[in-house]
């Protein structure tokens, strides 16, 4: 619990990143999708979804395309939300 939580959700899911090629699975998504849900519309949130979306789309391109499952792309739309900031007024 606390501040930091988020933000340390955000670097275990860069290192599971670029772990990825060892197939240490997706842990990094993981820790993406919670970094998320832990400081939602927030710039850390954010910069969470756009790892995780980038990610996502990693995963389901191949030699035809992309081709995200309706429900991928639901779940997908649900973070985008949460992870929103709101336009900052002067």
């Amino acid at each position: 619990k606390g501040k930091k939580v988020p933000e340390a959700l955000f670097m275990a899911g860069a290192s599971y990143e670029a772990l990825r090629d060892l197939e240490i699975w997706s842990l990094h998504e993981y820790y993406y999708e919670m970094c998320i849900k832990k400081s939602p519309h927030s710039d850390l949130g954010l910069n969470c979804y756009n790892r995780y979306e980038e990610a996502i789309y990693s995963g389901y391109s191949g030699s035809g395309g992309i081709f995200i499952p309706e429900e991928v792309q639901a779940h997908l739309a649900s973070l985008k939300e949460l992870a929103s900031v709101a336009d900052k007024k002067p």
